[in-house]
């Protein structure tokens, strides 16, 4: 989200930044639906570039980075998940473009970063008029959360085995570290890989299964002792297990109908709610069918 505003705009201090912020609330309660909705509305708009103009938003990502015919297409699936995932775990940028950047106005964003989920930028975009005509803008960018180790701008770190485990340790009730600490020894154990999250505060470690060219994950655990996974991902590629699958946590006393594979849901859980090792085993077991079913 990008909100403007010139040096002389009285609003360029603290008005500008609850104006963004304000924007940042109502995306916050957007689903992918209407993420979709707003790239249908874009692809249709005659100034859209021509070699994207009247497509679907996936046929329109298949064809980044090639000129000429789409790529291998995207996974509709997988998409709209992560999607969803960044709006639930507010992973959104906010940016403030100005003519000028005034200190307290730098100010105001810098202690919003330090104390939020999402990152906030501030642009400071200048012209000049070279001596031929032509405009050259200057940007200076400001804020968000500093540089990573791994090379990013936005301040999101690859967990890693020893980080997620001191976290769990520190962050998690007993009875929920439990099950997530027996949840990743059966990962490291049984998955293809385990694949890492990148979240801020929150670290979460996946259930990756490989199959040739495609990679995806079976479930996810995370630092607050939460079990989740994408339903309409699993319901792609082995249908019958998904709902295996749900059948299994509602024997466990969990919520999941079997609509939940009808759309774009992430059914999340209290891992605490597989209370003993025989709940997890009949878990772990549902799992494993659906990596099987992948696999043949």
């Amino acid at each position: 989200m990008v909100e403007t505003k010139l040096r002389r705009n009285s609003q360029v201090r603290r008005e500008v930044v609850g104006q963004v912020l304000e924007y940042g609330a109502y995306l916050s309660k957007w689903s992918a639906e209407d993420v979709e909705r707003q790239a249908e509305h874009y692809l249709a708009d005659p100034k859209t570039p021509a070699r994207f103009r009247s497509q679907s938003p996936y046929e329109a990502l298949s064809r980044l980075g090639t000129l000429e015919s789409p790529a291998e297409g995207v996974d509709e699936n997988d998409i709209r998940g992560k999607i969803s995932n960044s709006i639930a775990n507010f992973d959104m940028r906010l940016i403030i473009a100005v003519d000028r950047v005034l200190d307290p106005l730098r100010s105001l964003v810098t202690f919003t970063n330090s104390a939020s989920r999402f990152a906030m930028y501030l642009l400071e975009v200048q012209q000049y008029l070279a001596p031929d005509g032509l405009r050259i803008a200057s940007i200076n960018v400001y804020g968000g959360s500093g540089p990573r180790p791994d090379g990013g701008g936005d301040g999101r770190t690859r967990w890693d085995e020893t980080r997620f485990s001191d976290t769990l340790k520190d962050h998690t009730p007993a009875d929920a570290r439990a099950a997530v600490q027996e949840l990743y020894a059966f990962m490291q154990e049984q998955a293809d890989s385990v694949v890492w999250g990148t979240g801020r505060v929150d670290g979460s470690a996946g259930f990756g299964v490989r199959r040739g060219g495609d990679r995806f994950v079976i479930f996810w655990v995370t630092t607050k002792g939460r079990v989740y996974f994408s339903a309409a991902s699993l319901n792609k590629r082995a249908q019958q297990e998904a709902r295996a699958l749900l059948s299994t946590l509602r024997a466990l006393g969990i919520e999941a109908p079997d609509e939940l594979l009808e759309g774009d849901h992430w059914p999340t859980f209290d891992a605490g709610r597989l209370k003993n090792s025989s709940d997890r085993k009949r878990f772990r077991s549902a799992v494993l069918a659906i990596r099987d079913a992948v696999t043949h």
